[in-house]
């Protein structure tokens, strides 16, 4: 049996899904910026009877969930997102300081000034 999913939205995106390795619970998952990395919670229902079919209830109540999740998410959000987060820019300086030699200063190869 594949594992039933849906999302909501695009930037951010809350997925509603079932979680094989929990017993076919429902869960939702969304990104959270502040800690960098994704969240879950469940929502402690199964959308499935014993049989396997979906039961319809549940599933809007389901996505009546991750709807709310997503408004919530919307309004904690700024007006407008950049579409990277910002790089430092490194400007690299490859310039050959002088080096003394001899020729340079005009000094002989025996160490007294030339002319």
């Amino acid at each position: 049996m594949t594992p039933w999913k849906a999302e909501i939205g695009s930037r951010p995106v809350v997925r509603v899904y079932e979680r094989p390795q929990k017993a076919m619970m429902l869960y939702l998952r969304w990104w959270d910026g502040k800690k960098g990395n994704w969240r879950h919670h469940s929502l402690s229902r199964r959308l499935r009877t014993a049989g396997g079919p979906i039961i319809k209830n549940i599933e809007e109540w389901a996505m009546a969930q991750a709807r709310a999740k997503y408004r919530e998410l919307v309004a904690d959000t700024p007006d407008h997102l950049p579409a990277r987060p910002p790089r430092r820019v490194r400007v690299h300086s490859r310039t050959v300081t002088p080096t003394v030699t001899p020729h340079s200063v005009g000094l002989r190869p025996s160490g007294e000034p030339g002319a």
